[in-house]
């Protein structure tokens, strides 16, 4: 009876050992195919729900309230409770995380399978999306959502991509590499039109250094990097510069980090006109480069700057007719420069030279005025001297004239040395006036160009002097015969 009982005992532990063990390990299977296939099942439902209902407008406004009031930590009534999904781990507070998760997903999901004349009542998604950010735990899934948001409804979002934009930027006290991608994603869909160039520097100032060291370092250079690709031109240049020279600082501190070469090739194709590329920066790091791709880039980058030129693919007829042209072109824009260049000196010098030849020309008629002179004194002396002759001239005629060459010519000085019949080798009777100008001074070259025009215009006046014969009457005499007083 005991031996019976021992092995009937034997044999129960046996098989409860057994069953313990293939239960364990049953156990332990059913546990393992959760955790590797659970992420899987999720997404394959998820995609069944988008195929089968899409943006239906009734189901999407039942999925934005069952996130709303999975949000709230609030009791939620009977008619709300008519208006949202009917889950079963819906009011759970442990399963509230997964649950507002998966509703996010399945949100996202859902916009990518949106048919025409489908709308989105931005009133309702985005108090939701904001409650999704204040929420750590559950901001992933809501960066997710607006990054969807972004890609599937395109320029329809722009009306509100600056609200957006605020919402995520208040959020940067604690940044995450989830945020950072969302930003990129919008700052390369949209461009400037996303204005996040506006917060470049709040952007950049929340971000920690070295971004290698920092979970979000490849995140963060990505937003640098789109920012400046897009909007470069649209930033400050005091603030382009700052930013420029801390990240040229720090890739030289670290030239392997694949970061700041990120970035360093951003500002390489920067387009600004007052921010110059950091190309010497370029050069020195360019040899540790760790990654080739990025190697090769700034390389490429550093000789297109350093040397730009432009080759011509046209044929040689083509390339011959173009560099004659450009030659022609060349040669008349320097003979314009040259013409121009001489006209300038011409209109510098003309007057120089106008009133030079006019002083000349002035010169010249006062030598022959005075020449003049001298031969009518030498005449007179030489009549007077052998043929007796008498020059007669009214005393206040001849006054008169000089008077009026002094006024016309006031620049010219008449002596005036009245010669007696003393002076002349043989004596007369009758008396002789001579009126000679001795000498004539040129005027100076200070006096103003229109004062000389007149001078060369108007001439001295030759004093008329009446040669008689000995016994020959004068014109006066034969009148006054005539004409008796």
């Amino acid at each position: 009876m005991c031996k019976i009982q021992l092995i009937n005992y034997c044999r129960f532990a046996r098989r409860q050992h057994r069953r313990r063990c293939g239960r364990g390990s049953f156990h332990q299977v059913q546990c393992r195919l959760p955790a590797e296939h659970f992420r899987k099942r999720v997404d394959l439902a998820i995609e069944i729900y988008s195929i089968r209902y899409g943006c239906d407008d009734q189901m999407l406004e039942r999925l934005l309230n069952t996130l709303a009031a999975s949000l709230t930590p609030r009791l939620v009534s009977q008619e709300e409770r008519n208006g949202i999904l009917p889950l079963k781990s819906f009011g759970l507070s442990s399963l509230r995380e997964d649950l507002c998760c998966l509703l996010f997903d399945t949100y996202s999901s859902a916009l990518a399978y949106a048919k025409q004349a489908q709308y989105i009542v931005r009133g309702v998604l985005l108090p939701v999306l904001e409650s999704g950010l204040n929420d750590e735990a559950i901001r992933d899934s809501s960066l997710g959502t607006i990054r969807s948001l972004c890609s599937n409804c395109g320029s329809a979002l722009l009306p509100i991509i600056s609200r957006i934009i605020i919402m995520l930027i208040s959020k940067l006290d604690k940044p995450n590499s989830a945020l950072f991608e969302t930003l990129a994603h919008i700052c390369r869909l949209y461009g400037p039109g996303s204005t996040l160039f506006r917060h470049f520097y709040v952007i950049f100032g929340a971000m920690r250094h070295p971004l290698d060291e920092q979970e979000y370092g490849e995140s963060a250079a990505s937003v640098l990097a789109a920012i400046v690709e897009t909007s470069s031109f649209l930033v400050k240049p005091e603030v382009l510069m700052s930013v420029q020279r801390k990240i040229c600082e720090e890739i030289i501190k670290n030239p392997s980090s694949p970061s700041y070469c990120r970035i360093l090739i951003a500002f390489l194709s920067c387009t600004h006109e007052v921010v110059p590329p950091p190309v010497h920066v370029a050069r020195t790091v360019l040899g540790r480069c760790v990654d080739p791709l990025q190697s090769q880039h700034l390389r490429a980058l550093c000789d297109t700057i350093s040397r730009p030129r432009i080759q011509n693919l046209a044929s040689h007829e083509v390339i011959r007719r173009c560099d004659v042209e450009m030659q022609e072109s060349s040669d008349h824009l320097e003979k314009e420069q040259s013409s121009k260049s001489m006209g300038i000196g011409n209109e510098e010098s003309v007057p120089l030279h106008e009133h030079i030849e006019e002083v000349k020309q002035s010169s010249i008629v006062c030598e022959e005025l005075m020449d003049d002179t001298v031969v009518e004194i030498q005449k007179t002396m030489i009549e007077a001297g052998t043929e007796k002759s008498v020059v007669l001239e009214e005393e206040d005629k001849a006054h008169k004239e000089m008077k009026q060459q002094m006024v016309t010519v006031p620049d010219i000085k008449i002596s005036n040395p009245s010669s007696t019949a003393s002076d002349l080798p043989s004596s007369s009777n009758a008396s002789t006036t001579v009126n000679s100008a001795s000498r004539v001074e040129s005027t100076s070259t200070e006096e103003p160009v229109l004062k000389k025009a007149k001078f060369m215009k108007k001439k001295k006046k030759s004093v008329e002097n009446t040669m008689l014969a000995e016994g020959e009457a004068s014109v006066e005499e034969i009148l006054s015969t005539f004409c008796p007083e």
